[in-house]
């Protein structure tokens, strides 16, 4: 079956790492984003949806870095 590692995988092939860490990176930014709207467009008891949001950017950005870690040192399992 394709699912065992004979060496039939194709020679481009992308690692899933590259995209999971293109995807913390565009989940980040967009929670950033939308915690900047949501501050300047609200006026009052904006700071749970905001800390969440925060806390939501700097969970992705430590997985992008970690993932950055893992595919500049060469491991590439999790």
């Amino acid at each position: 079956m394709w699912g065992d590692r004979s060496g039939r995988e194709p020679v481009r092939a992308r690692s899933p790492l590259r995209l999971r860490r293109a995807t913390a990176l565009v989940g980040a930014v967009l929670c950033g984003v939308a915690a900047v709207v949501i501050v300047t467009t609200i006026g009052t008891s904006y700071w749970l949806p905001v800390t969440v949001l925060a806390v939501a950017a700097v969970a992705g950005l430590l997985d992008a870095g970690i993932i950055t870690h893992r595919l500049r040192s060469g491991r590439s399992t999790p």
